[in-house]
């Protein structure tokens, strides 16, 4: 499965904010990097509807920190 199915996969779910957010915490404890998460949340972003392109938005400000500290994405 690639990255992009990953992220899909967890957009489907019935909690998709909390799925899509502990997934992205994964790739980072496994060494992916902030830009690579990012540009392929953005490409993903452009391909589904609304509802699920905010909740993207709101994981991409996790990641970037702007957001709770306790919600923020190292």
């Amino acid at each position: 499965m690639n990255l992009s199915e990953k992220f899909q996969q967890a957009l489907d779910q019935p909690d998709a904010l909390i799925a899509l957010r502990e997934l992205v915490i994964m790739l980072r404890s496994e060494g992916m990097d902030k830009p690579t998460i990012a540009a392929e949340l953005q490409q993903l972003r452009s391909q589904v509807d609304q509802f699920q392109g905010d909740i993207i938005l709101e994981v991409l400000d996790f990641l970037n920190g702007w957001c709770s500290p306790h919600m923020k994405i190292d």
